[in-house]
């Protein structure tokens, strides 16, 4: 007989349990929080979802992989699918961990972009982390609606969004972004495409798709082959010469037609990039003997 969901509550215990679901991508099975009495345990054994404690007080030791952690507040202990582990209470200050169990087949992509992979027993948590009050909105959703479902579903995404933007906070650049460089210079190229003719700069760009300016460059050095600054050129002057050739616009309507406020400033950079001037290149194209 399958299980059904529940929701269980008692002074120092409350949890929900056998959540039905829709979506096997991501699911929520259960969450809940517990004041552990001293001592209090659970294993050897394994479990059969992933499993994530946070720890909001005393203390207790866990043991996964063959190793032996003690841990506090501010810190977290996952549990694979069929993994055996051990975790147990201090004895003398015991702890209280709010907890979520999920699965479903893009767990792993979600981990694995929070930092998480199956060698990670263990992460630290900001001391102002909003992960508990996830849960306890989780917890709060106990009616078992199909509308509580989907919020305990958003809930979830939120609470893997939290720990992926806390890698991103690590400063490490190379492991803060999930997306291929590519990914990440088309939307770049796109911005600049539409927003190429306002004073636009690199800063611009990078906040607009959420990068900084120093992964950008290195994004468009390794899939153009030139800086985001040289590709705004390069589209700015190709903008200008269809300009120059289709339309009878004059220099300075041109300059600023394609972001340039001077005129001098956009016939220099003209120049620089095609060694003629607009006024030159504009007699060139439309010269019948061109």
């Amino acid at each position: 007989m399958k299980n059904e969901s529940v929701y269980i509550e008692y002074a120092d215990f409350q949890a929900l349990r056998c959540l039905n679901h829709k979506n096997i991508e991501l699911y929520l099975i259960s969450c809940g929080q517990e004041a552990c009495a001293p001592d209090h345990s659970f294993g050897p054994g394994a479990r059969d979802k992933f499993l994530i404690h946070f720890v909001l007080s005393g203390k207790g030791e866990f043991r996964s992989n063959g190793q032996v952690y003690n841990l506090q507040k501010n810190q977290a202990f996952i549990i694979y699918p069929d993994r055996e582990v051990m975790y147990k209470a201090d004895s003398l200050d015991p702890w209280t961990y709010i907890w979520v169990g999920f699965h479903g087949t893009l767990v792993n992509s979600y981990l694995n972009s929070a930092g998480i992979t199956e060698k990670t027993d263990v992460i630290d948590i900001p001391e102002d982390s909003s992960i508990p009050d996830i849960i306890k909105r989780m917890l709060k959703a106990n009616v078992l609606t199909y509308s509580n479902e989907l919020l305990r579903q958003a809930l979830l995404l939120e609470l893997l969004s939290t720990l992926i933007s806390y890698k991103q906070d690590s400063g490490n650049e190379s492991d803060s972004y999930c997306y291929p460089h590519a990914v990440y210079t088309e939307q770049a190229i796109r911005y600049i495409e539409k927003e190429y003719m306002y004073d636009i700069s690199v800063v611009d760009i990078a906040k607009q798709i959420g990068i900084t300016r120093s992964y950008l460059a290195k994004c468009f050095n390794n899939t153009v082959n030139m800086s985001p600054k040289q590709y705004i050129i390069k589209y700015r002057m190709e903008k200008a010469c269809e300009f120059l050739k289709t339309t009878n616009m004059n220099i300075t309507e041109t300059a600023e037609a394609v972001g340039y406020t001077n005129s001098l400033t956009f016939s220099k950079a003209f120049k620089n990039y095609f060694g003629v001037s607009p006024a030159e290149w504009r007699n060139r194209a439309v010269s019948p003997d061109s």
